[in-house]
């Protein structure tokens, strides 16, 4: 005799619908997955039967009463996917409710902005470098402290002269002799770049001049307020300066964007936009 032969004769076969028994292992599954899984309670129903015993006593036996009975098989029923796979109720659950989770962060904005705020919660880039948090008292990401920017060089000069003989590229700054130099800050940050930061007095006008040397894609309708005026400045020098004027503020934001920097002018203080033009007329640049 065969050793699959023996192996057929020494396997258990399985009772599909009692009294009926298939001695083929092969056509028992078959036929099980052509009639279905008997559900919790039918299986029950089955061994009271062949217990012999009568609804009351098996009602006794168990110790439990018909309609509980009923409800627990109910709620122990398997949810069957095909000819794939039989899932419990609380896997198919569990799964149902992180496919919606998941549906919900990527393709809502609310879910994004959740996503985000959570990521930002529990973690942390530094110069490229992921960093998560490992307790809430551990502070901004692990030991290492948070610093907006990152700045590792600061420096102040007095003139632009001064700055643009330490810079290796052309400067901003205004001309006119009415404008006053205030500051004058040099910094390389680790994600911005290196930066300069020009503020002037003018009358009762304070403008600021921001020239950064990494460019960054900005979309100008998030930005542009519904009460704001849009505004196209050229000075003598040929720089074009675009920004918003804002009548409820006094003030005027603009920008310059070449091939090596991006330049943000402020200021403060302003009446109207004729005067924002007066004073963008001087705006110059070091050779």
């Amino acid at each position: 005799m065969r050793w699959r032969k023996i192996q057929r004769k020494f396997r258990r076969k399985p009772y599909i619908l009692d009294p009926f028994r298939c001695r083929n292992y092969q056509a028992a599954k078959e036929l099980l997955f052509a009639a279905g899984l008997p559900s919790a309670f039918e299986v029950m129903e089955t061994a009271r039967i062949r217990a012999n015993r009568t609804p009351e006593e098996w009602e006794a036996m168990l110790g439990i009463s018909q309609k509980k009975l009923v409800r627990k098989c109910r709620s122990a029923a398997p949810i069957r996917l095909g000819s794939i796979a039989l899932l419990s109720k609380r896997v198919v659950l569990a799964v149902g409710l992180i496919l919606f989770i998941g549906f919900f962060m990527a393709f809502t904005a609310p879910g994004r902005a959740l996503a985000m705020s959570l990521y930002n919660a529990v973690s942390e880039i530094i110069d490229g470098v992921l960093y998560v948090r490992s307790a809430e008292s551990d502070g901004a990401a692990l030991s290492i402290p948070s610093v907006s920017g990152e700045a590792e060089e600061v420096l102040h000069f007095d003139t632009i002269d001064a700055l643009a003989d330490h810079v290796d590229y052309p400067v901003y700054y205004l001309s006119n002799e009415g404008a006053e130099i205030d500051a004058i800050t040099y910094s390389e940050l680790s994600r911005m770049g290196k930066c300069i930061i020009t503020v002037y007095h003018w009358e009762d006008a304070t403008i600021t001049i921001s020239q950064i040397n990494q460019i960054y894609s900005v979309v100008k309708e998030d930005h542009v307020l519904a009460d704001a005026v849009y505004c196209e400045f050229k000075s003598e020098h040929g720089i074009i300066v675009e920004g918003i004027f804002m009548p409820q503020d006094r003030s005027f934001t603009g920008t310059t964007v070449t091939d090596m920097c991006v330049t943000n002018y402020e200021i403060e203080g302003c009446e109207n936009v004729e005067e924002a033009a007066y004073i963008f007329a001087s705006l110059n640049i070091t050779k």
